[in-house]
This record gives C-alpha cells, structure tokens and sequence, in this order.
C-alpha cells in the first residue's frame, strides 16, 4: 500500500465535538394544530419518547487521518459530528458494537491497534510484538480482531481474542499486506503485493487462520489496497491505480471495476450495512468518493470542505439502524 511516509510524523490533535441535531415535535408546535392532530401527535410522542430521534443523521463513516492524528466520525448526511485523537492512524474499522479501532505503523509513534468504545473512550491496545507494522484491522462475529501488517518482504495477519494482547494465531502471508476482510463463516481474506512480483495478489485462510493454510486467490491486481466483502460475499478490492475491482466467488476472476473520472489512488474502501453504497479513498488527491454500488455512479465527493487532511482508512457502521 503506498503510504505517503514522509508526511506521517506529523499528528495533530483532535477536534472537539460538533453539537448535536435538536429534535423534533417541541410542546409550542401541538397549540398550532388542530386538537386531533395534536391529540395524535401527544400519543405518539408519550409511546415513543425517542420517536423523533429516528430523522436525526446516524452515524455512518469513521475516515482515519494521520495527519491530523484522528479518526473523523460523520453521519449520513456527511457532517462530521466527532473525533477520536489516536497517533498516526493509517487503517480504520467498526465492530458490531460500533467500537472503532485505529491501525497504527511504526512511524515514529509506536506500534499498535487501539480500540474505542461509543464515547470515544481508549478501552483497549492490540500491540504485542507479533504485530510489526499494522497497516489495516477487521473483526470477525465473534469479535476477534484481525490485524495486518505491512513489511516490503512480506507480512504476518495476527489474530486475537477480544480484548486481549495474546495472538491466537499467527500467518505469515509472505504479502506486503495492504487490505484484510472477514466473512460470516470466519474465512480470512488479505490483499497485498507480492515483493517477488510487485503484483497484487489475494490470498484466503479457509474457516480461520488455525494452521495458517493459505489458498492464493486467481485475481491479479496491479497494486494492492483495501479490501472488503459485499453482502452476496463478493471480494470488492482496491486496485490503487486502476479502480475498485468486484471479484465474486471462487475469487479467479475480476467481474467489474469501478473507476471515478479524475481518481488517481484507490487505496481504501468500505460499504454501507445494505452494499447499496461504496465509499473510497483517493490517496491521489485527498478525497473520498461516495458512489452507488455496485453501479459506481458518483453521488458525493468529501474533501477539504469536509475538514479531510490526509485521509488514508475509511470504515462504516455496519448494520442497518
């Protein structure tokens, strides 16, 4: 993954909250109505005191920023609404209890993967020494949490239990791990380049990383990024100079690739819970791109307006809400 090293030492501090949406239904608006209306609407509010926080955005992306030191939280209407400070951030992802971790490389700031709750809260740090340079994280139904590691001569993807820094297991991919993903049955997939090759290649680790058997995948990529599963558990992999590649099962081939007019670096991606949208990172300019999936139509551009620095990982909530 082209990492743009020589801008990463510098990390700045988080940003402070944005205030909250205000709600909907307030009392002065019942005496404007008339009394069956607002008769209606006083029941409604009285069975479901939370009803009106339903229209307000959710929170959809989380976008790593190195630069900045951040991971940046915004919602579905892509406002940012917080921040979590973390040091060097270069990979990101959420859990199924929307936790949101950081993957952090040794430039500088310490190896590490932390993870946060909710509130933003450091609960705890992925950094025994199996993992060397972590450059993406994942996690599996179980909450196992997956670790890539980046190294020019190849890499190891490092799982562990939890909230615990004792690997369960430990592969050595012989990849310079750019992308991992896990699907519901606890198969592992990892892009990367093979450093024989400069090829991006896929491998697999069948129903988990125990015994570190590993299936090298058909596709070809030129230059490997992210990687990311749909919900039909088709492989959606970041090719950085050519676009968003869909491969389907049995991985041996490239079915579509999606590129964006003026795109220079496709190096993460992420989908939404449904895989109706797919949001990528242009390393290239500093942007991220919100496109229809898997159409690829261009719906929204987030840059420096949107307060991006130096975006490099980007992850989404991941189920419906």
């Amino acid at each position: 993954m082209r990492v743009k090293l020589g801008l990463l030492s510098v990390a700045l501090g988080c940003w402070s909250l944005l205030a909250a949406c205000s709600g909907y239904g307030s009392p002065g608006m019942l005496s404007t109505l008339p009394e069956s209306a607002a008769q209606k609407l006083s029941v409604v509010n009285a069975a479901s005191p939370d009803h009106h926080r339903r229209h307000r955005p959710l929170k959809e992306l989380v976008i790593a920023d190195p630069i900045l030191g951040e991971l940046m939280i915004f919602d579905d209407t892509y406002h940012q609404t917080g921040s979590i400070s973390v040091p060097v951030p270069v990979g990101a992802w959420v859990d199924a209890s929307e936790n949101a971790y950081a993957a952090s490389p040794s430039f500088g700031s310490g190896v590490s993967v932390t993870e946060y709750n909710k509130a933003g809260s450091l609960i705890f740090t992925y950094n025994n020494t199996s993992v060397t340079d972590p450059i993406n994280v994942a996690t599996d139904t179980k909450g196992n949490v997956y670790v890539a590691s980046s190294g020019t001569s190849g890499a190891s993807v490092v799982e562990y239990p939890q909230s615990s820094n004792i690997p369960i297991n430990s592969c050595y991919t012989g990849l310079n791990n750019s992308g991992i993903a896990v699907d519901g049955k606890g198969d592992v997939f990892v892009s990367g380049d093979n450093p024989s090759t400069n090829a991006g290649e896929l491998v697999e680790y069948k129903q988990g990383l125990s015994g570190c058997k590993i299936t090298l995948l058909g596709a070809v990529l030129g230059s490997a990024g992210g990687l990311q599963l749909d919900n039909k558990g088709d492989l959606v992999a970041c090719d950085q100079s050519v676009g968003v590649d869909i491969i389907p099962p049995p991985y041996s081939s490239i079915s579509k690739t999606i590129t964006v007019s003026g795109a220079s670096d496709y190096h993460a991606d992420a989908l939404n819970a449904r895989s109706t949208k797919l949001f990528v990172v242009d390393s290239g300019v500093d942007e991220v791109y919100v496109l229809s999936y898997p159409g690829g139509s261009l719906l929204k551009t987030l840059g420096p307006s949107n307060g991006l620095y130096r975006p490099s990982g980007i992850a989404t909530y991941p189920f419906e809400r």
